[in-house]
């Protein structure tokens, strides 16, 4: 579901976490953190914020879609069979999962449609 800002503001009141605010905070998590598992549900996290378009500047601001697209890169495409030549770059398959699912999300936003 899209988001406006009026029905976030409504939702979470005048004293509500900030979204990119909120965001930070999981960016900042998933970079320092440790544990396997908690990086697994940050970036998952991520990558669901990546789908709403009012989180996409905050998103990019963040640097988060680089930390979804670090889990793995395009080397080449046939626009004839519409297929793509992945290449894997982390070993954790639910973090290569949520990072082709945040870019996937976020791919329609205008920034990456004007490149």
């Amino acid at each position: 579901m899209f988001q406006t800002k009026e029905y976030i503001n409504k939702k979470h009141g005048k004293n509500g976490t900030d979204r990119a605010y909120y965001l930070n905070q999981l960016a900042t998590e998933y970079k320092t953190t440790k544990n396997q598992e908690a990086k697994q549900q940050v970036l998952a996290n991520l990558a669901n914020f990546a789908y709403d378009p009012i989180n996409y500047d905050s998103l990019w601001d963040l640097q988060v879609v680089s930390l979804l697209l670090g889990k793995f890169y395009i080397i080449g495409c046939e626009l004839v069979l519409m297929s793509y030549y992945v290449t894997i770059i982390d070993p954790d398959p639910l973090l290569q999962e949520f990072g082709m699912a945040g870019s996937a999300n976020i791919c329609l936003n205008n920034k990456v449609l004007s490149k």
